[in-house]
């Protein structure tokens, strides 16, 4: 589970946040995180694509076995009309039984139910393709429009094409909401564009053909433009490609342990010039991403993909950068050098709008959020029958 609302950001709006993880969790980062270990293992007939779900899913709706230690979690709530409980994960076994926990308590003791989606539950990220899930999420939310209290429960997308998406596959309105981001900001600020032109590159699994490309890209930049550092931080990367990696950029790049905690992250973005993201388009049509929003919300010039989210983010001011067309050596070089010789300007302009990208994208305004839908009236929600 993401457990980015924190409690600081709740306390801030006068809230008392309670998290509740699973008993699995590791011991510290609950104790960390403030949460209370309290939910059983889920059976893996629970997971995304369990055996005879269609059977499943409706059948099993009012049972309450599965989920006892949630629900007797939230029971020492003493939840009622005016709280909010947020999932920060979404599975339709999970709408189904929450709707049916929903129908079984008195209207004065229903809370609001909010449901998080990021992209990866309805499509095939590397692809951009819908999976089957779709019809599972659309049974769900059926059976959910027929359950009392069922205007209590709140869809909410990262984007705005993912809550479109959303909308005609649930046959439920969902909205679109910022993405939450903790923004960890040096005391001095962001200033790094008048320094020595350093590149923090990232990788993940979303990267493709640029990881094999990555030495290329470093070695023609370098070239043209000597003074550049690069400092590069790969995950999801295995014990031999990530050792293959680090010999090829040996001469040329820092590369950053895979795991770092947050102060250590944070620190390696500040002391860059721009932050490239290496990564191929597709898995980035209509999710977000949360290394883009905390690099512009440290002022940070931003090379990535064009036709992304990122890119549109770009284009509507929530952050500064160029976009590489193609995910090949070719166009991110191009795209660097673009961003490194106009840096100056770029980087002040990403100074100055770094602070309302961390505001629209902060835990309170998410929190905000929450609270004005679950204040509205219930005919508002424009749910489709």
């Amino acid at each position: 589970m993401s457990f980015w609302v924190t409690t600081t950001a709740a306390s801030v709006l006068g809230i008392s946040l309670r998290i509740i993880a699973a008993k699995l969790v590791d011991p510290a980062i609950a104790a960390h995180l403030l949460a209370e270990r309290a939910i059983d293992p889920l059976p893996r007939t629970w997971g995304i694509h369990p055996p005879n779900v269609v059977d499943q899913l409706i059948a099993f709706a009012d049972e309450q076995g599965d989920l006892a230690s949630l629900w007797s979690a939230l029971d020492d709530c003493d939840l009622g009309s005016r709280d909010m409980v947020l999932f920060p994960i979404s599975r339709p076994l999970i709408i189904v039984r929450v709707g049916a926990w929903l129908a079984r308590r008195a209207p004065r003791r229903r809370p609001n139910v909010f449901f998080r989606f990021t992209g990866g539950e309805l499509i095939d990220r590397p692809t951009g393709q819908t999976n089957s899930t779709t019809a599972l999420f659309r049974l769900a939310c059926s059976d959910l429009s027929r359950r009392r209290g069922q205007e209590r429960v709140f869809l909410l997308a990262d984007t705005m094409p993912l809550s479109q998406m959303l909308t005609r596959v649930c046959c439920r309105r969902a909205f679109s909401m910022p993405l939450p981001k903790h923004h960890a900001v040096p005391a001095r600020g962001s200033s790094a564009w008048n320094t020595v032109q350093t590149v923090y590159v990232h990788l993940n699994r979303y990267s493709g053909r640029l990881t094999g490309q990555l030495n290329e890209i470093v070695r023609r930049v370098g070239m043209a433009e000597p003074s550049t550092r690069f400092i590069v931080h790969c995950r999801d990367m295995s014990g031999e490609a990530r050792i293959s990696l680090e010999s090829q950029l040996a001469s040329h790049a820092d590369l950053l342990p895979a795991e770092q905690d947050t102060a250590e992250y944070f620190a390696n973005i500040s002391r860059s010039t721009m932050v490239l993201l290496a990564y191929e388009p597709g898995a980035y049509k209509i999710s977000t991403s949360g290394v883009f929003v905390e690099a512009a919300g440290l002022g940070k010039v931003v090379v990535a993909p064009g036709a992304t989210w990122m890119a549109e983010q770009m284009a509507k001011g929530g952050g500064v950068g160029t976009t590489f067309s193609e995910p090949t050596a070719d166009s991110v070089v191009t795209a660097l050098l673009q961003a490194l010789r106009d840096s100056h300007r770029l980087g002040a302009l990403a100074c100055s709008l770094a602070p309302q990208v961390r505001q629209a994208n902060s835990s309170e305004r998410y929190i905000e959020r929450m609270i004005a839908l679950s204040r509205q009236k219930p005919d508002m929600q424009l749910i489709y029958q």
